[in-house]
């Protein structure tokens, strides 16, 4: 067996971890989820991840998982403490079709009797396994339980089960949810009635992410399980078969250079952008994605109907084109503006022609010589703060101001400073991140030699983009600025068919983006 091994676990290597449980002990403190094959290598992967003493599990069944996420939790701990909460044999078919449960049962003297086991094991190597089984409802047996640091949900899937166990357990620093359910290929789901997890995830304010995967449920459906906590990390989609791709974003030019700009532009600039009430009024904002050619028609129709319209610097001539003044022209380039931009165009070329009713915003971290160019064109230039990499630990803003975080390019700040501004309802166009891949060069080489256009896929869509390194970070803050959209007050419709519309539509497109009224949550 060993021959086949990729690191120093063998038995997770082993085709018996299909069919065995592993006693032994805690597996090696090395890489020990490999595949990540199901949604629970996610789950033990998150245990790996924070390393917590104590377990909180509802659902124990037979008490293999409790194993498993103390096997983890031996890697780094010479003492863990497991709670686990299930109905054993107290279940019945009343309470399966009640909590949409087709596994089998096991007895509370079934189960105490394996944990008993592995704790023996565990004595033997000088280290403590502490467990406590509860028998009964979770409405009726589960209470806060003080001290634990992670909590697996895998109980009832009822709406009223699902509702009291978090309620019980949201004080713990990270919870997991199984069985969030979303639709198949087909479109198939479960019942309404048995998707607790969603109805009550999508309600919860704190840091959470759905972590993929191809997981089926009997009678249509797949599972995935949902996340609850701070400092999340990223993991591979279950079963996807692909490694995600992640860009790190960083500063284009260096940090002095940075703070010398913001210095300077707060002696430029006299009116500076502060936070606003809410108000009812719709932004579109147009980045510059080739897709917007053909929502002119769309972008037209909102913005006679009343929208607001904000642009960046390479959208400008093509909106204005359309005989639309935007109301509001963002600018984030800490680059001169004589220079050539991203899209190979001189910035001077983008900016000669700027509307007298058009608000410049220009971020303080921009090249002062952006600056003094729209102040040369028009008197309606205000400033605002972004917050970057460079300025994370530097005391160059005075007390109180505005700081925008959220976003690596104009595109994303814009909504970012929008929010500041009271919008709540932000239509995208053009937010493409991708090109027509007639258009490139794929032999074509940045400058540091490497390929400069790469191919990336998203999720299950099947769908296949060309793309830059600096859009997938852009596509990067697609994803957080959707899955964040609700617990931030944000409506965010994205229209096109490149990467950015892609990604919404896997996360949003099919969810009613309201917050729940006063009557709902108090109902």
């Amino acid at each position: 067996m060993s021959s086949r091994c990729t690191s120093l676990d063998a038995f997770e290597n082993s085709p018996l971890k299909e069919v065995f449980t592993h006693l032994k002990g805690a597996r090696k403190n090395t890489k020990v989820i490999q595949g990540l094959k199901t949604r629970y290598d996610q789950l033990l992967a998150l245990v790996q991840h924070y390393m917590p003493s104590v377990l909180l599990e509802t659902g124990t069944w037979n008490g293999d998982r409790a194993l498993q996420m103390a096997q983890v939790a031996f890697g780094k701990h010479d003492h863990v403490v497991y709670h686990g909460y299930d109905l054993f044999e107290e279940a019945s078919a009343d309470t399966d079709a009640k909590e949409h449960n087709i596994k089998k049962h096991f007895s509370l003297e079934d189960v105490t009797k394996k944990l008993g086991e592995f704790a023996e094991a565990m004595a033997a190597k000088g280290k403590k396994f502490e467990f406590h089984l509860t028998r009964g409802d979770t409405k009726d047996t589960l209470r806060e339980v003080p001290g634990v640091e992670f909590a697996w949900l895998d109980g009832g899937h009822s709406l009223d089960t699902i509702a009291h166990d978090w309620e019980m357990c949201k004080r713990i620093p990270v919870v997991v949810f199984d069985d969030y359910y979303v639709a198949d290929p087909d479109g198939n789901l479960p019942a309404a009635e048995f998707r607790g997890v969603e109805a009550t995830f999508t309600r919860i304010l704190r840091e959470k992410r759905v972590y993929k995967s191809k997981d089926r449920v009997s009678g249509g459906g797949i599972v995935q399980i949902a996340a609850v906590g701070e400092g999340l990390p990223d993991l591979p989609g279950a079963g996807m078969g692909a490694v995600p791709l992640k860009v790190t974003a960083q500063d284009c030019m260096p940090k002095d250079h940075i703070i010398s700009n913001v210095k300077e532009n707060m002696e430029l600039l006299s009116r500076w952008v502060t936070k606003a009430r809410p108000h009812s009024r719709k932004l579109v904002i147009v980045s510059a994605g080739p897709d917007i050619h053909k929502r002119k028609d769309k972008i037209l129709k909102m913005w006679r109907e009343g929208a607001d319209v904000a642009v960046v610097k390479h959208s400008l001539p093509t909106v204005l084109g359309w005989g639309i003044d935007p109301h509001y022209l963002v600018l984030l380039d800490p680059r001169p503006v004589d220079g050539i931009s991203t899209h190979g165009i001189k910035r001077t070329d983008l900016l000669e022609d700027i509307p007298p009713t058009t608000k410049v915003l220009v971020a303080s971290m921009s090249d002062p010589s952006v600056t003094r160019h729209v102040m040369a064109r028009t008197k309606n230039v205000w400033g605002w703060h972004a917050m970057t990499q460079a300025l994370l630990k530097s005391e160059v803003f005075p007390p109180g101001s505005l700081l925008v975080n959220g976003g690596t390019c104009a595109a994303w700040r814009a909504m970012s400073l929008s929010l500041s501004l009271g919008y709540s309802e932000f239509h995208l166009f053009g937010f493409d991140f991708c090109y027509p891949e007639g258009q490139i060069d794929k032999k074509a080489k940045d400058e540091q030699g490497r390929p400069k256009y790469m191919e990336i896929s998203i999720g299950q869509t099947g769908k296949k983009f060309w793309s830059t390194g600096e859009l997938i970070a852009a596509s990067q803050d697609a994803q957080y600025f959707f899955e964040h959209a609700q617990e931030m007050g944000m409506r965010i419709y994205c229209h096109g068919e490149g990467v950015g519309p892609t990604i919404w539509k896997l996360i949003l497109g099919d969810k009613k983006q309201e917050l729940p009224t006063l009557e709902e949550i108090f109902k």
